[in-house]
């Protein structure tokens, strides 16, 4: 055993992955996941993930108070700018041009406008319903897994290729 290495025990953490690793009948120790395939438990998790959840419900709840047409988008009377990339890109716009608007068209039921300014905008409700889910799931119970993380590493991706794959068939 090297100096740096940590001292045998019902736990260690991996540096590699990221994690605490449990082992199989190990009796817990404060703040270290109580069974195997949990990566970390705490109340430290538990508040992070209300936060998020908090601040995601915000986020759409200011996305619906947004009075949007395709041609722009209003909050209490105040216009939201342009985008900064079609001064760059024309009327082609980047990936994710329109994407406010349409969410905030969804949200107001205009759902043909919405899908027709920015189709991605359905991934963007989809996916946040996931992330809403999940991280009330951590919120409960104070702690995550594996799956947790996967959830969340493919929403972002399905996310990412959607904006990619409309604004390719735009560029077409």
């Amino acid at each position: 055993m090297d100096a740096g290495d940590p001292a045998p025990g019902p736990s260690s953490f991996d540096p590699a992955a990221g994690t605490t690793v449990v082992r199989p009948g190990a009796p817990s120790e404060p703040g270290v996941p109580s069974e195997p395939g949990v990566l970390a438990e705490s109340g430290g998790l538990r508040r992070r993930s209300a936060l998020v959840l908090f601040l995601l419900l915000g986020l759409f709840a200011v996305a619906a108070l947004v009075e949007a047409s395709p041609e722009r988008a209003t909050l209490a009377g105040i216009e939201g700018p342009p985008c900064p990339s079609t001064y760059v890109l024309g009327d082609v716009g980047c990936p994710g041009c329109g994407l406010t608007r349409a969410t905030a068209m969804l949200l107001d039921g205009e759902f043909g406008s919405a899908t027709n300014l920015q189709p991605a905008a359905w991934l963007v409700l989809a996916l946040a319903a996931v992330a809403a889910m999940v991280h009330a799931r951590i919120a409960v119970t104070g702690r995550t897994t594996a799956w947790n993380g996967r959830v969340l590493r493919s929403a972002r991706v399905v996310l990412l290729g959607g904006l990619l794959l409309v604004w390719l068939a735009r560029l077409a």
